[in-house]
């Protein structure tokens, strides 16, 4: 699988498209950087600096609207995954040689998640000037990037289901991803319309949102890693499925 996987990062890094995404990801990140930090100092000035906590401002805040950006970025990465593997025949080659299918699924998967880690990389200026300037916990600095590595795993292997799905169409593949990841981050506004308790907590469950804000606080357990590696996990399910489909069609 090893091979696969730079295989895959080696064509990711001969286009432009990863590169374009990290300038336009440091230009995002910097804008929001920036107007949260405008929008503290200006509570400050207004003298109600004891009203909010700078940490769940700033950092919290910071860490948010990264989530937000994700939702349009990994689709457009993830997109393509499977179309040129269909396109030009090596779909076929790849099936019928030494490689399993959960081989080829999983090096689809890493291949997507370390473009978007070097995209994401321009986090660690941010991280440091957090640190260095005192605005921070520990707890909240740590863990906000767990929460959004965490979700990560789970917008990936929805995208890679999804360019397998629809591979002869990719535009049509990053439109249902990024439906698909705004429906999972608002559910949770949903929810408190349900009258039915169960059915309040089923949906709950199945929001990203209160999964990811329990992460990015520091509070792990048991109930949240299993949703991620649930989500994930059956995505990556389907696509086996699907390659089976395929084979008896």
């Amino acid at each position: 699988m090893k091979t696969l996987i730079n295989k895959e990062i080696k064509s990711y890094l001969s286009h432009h498209l990863v590169f374009i995404l990290a300038a336009a990801f440091s230009v995002l990140s910097g804008i929001t950087f920036l107007n949260l930090l405008g929008q503290y100092f200006h509570v400050l000035e207004l003298g109600k600096a004891d009203q909010i906590d700078p940490v769940m401002f700033v950092v919290m805040g910071f860490f948010n609207n990264i989530n937000f950006v994700l939702i349009f970025l990994v689709p457009l990465i993830c997109m393509g995954l499977f179309a040129k593997e269909y396109q030009q025949g090596t779909i076929t080659l790849l099936l019928t040689s030494r490689f399993t299918r959960w081989n080829i699924i999983g090096a689809k998967f890493f291949s997507a998640f370390i473009p978007v880690l070097l995209v994401l990389s321009p986090l660690v200026v941010y991280l440091m000037i957090f640190w260095f300037s005192g605005l921070y916990e520990k707890t909240y600095l740590f863990s906000g990037v767990i929460g959004i590595l965490f979700n990560l795993m789970i917008y990936i292997s929805i995208g890679v289901f999804l360019s397998n799905v629809f591979y002869k169409s990719p535009m049509i593949a990053a439109f249902l991803h990024v439906a698909t990841l705004v429906l999972l981050n608002s559910l949770q506004s949903f929810a408190q319309f349900a009258d039915n308790y169960i059915i309040h907590k089923i949906i709950l469950y199945i929001s990203v949102v209160p999964h990811y804000l329990n992460l990015a606080r520091g509070v792990i357990n048991t109930s949240d890693l299993g949703y991620y590696f649930l989500v994930c996990g059956f995505f990556l399910f389907l696509n086996h499925k699907i390659f089976r489909m395929r084979e008896v069609a």
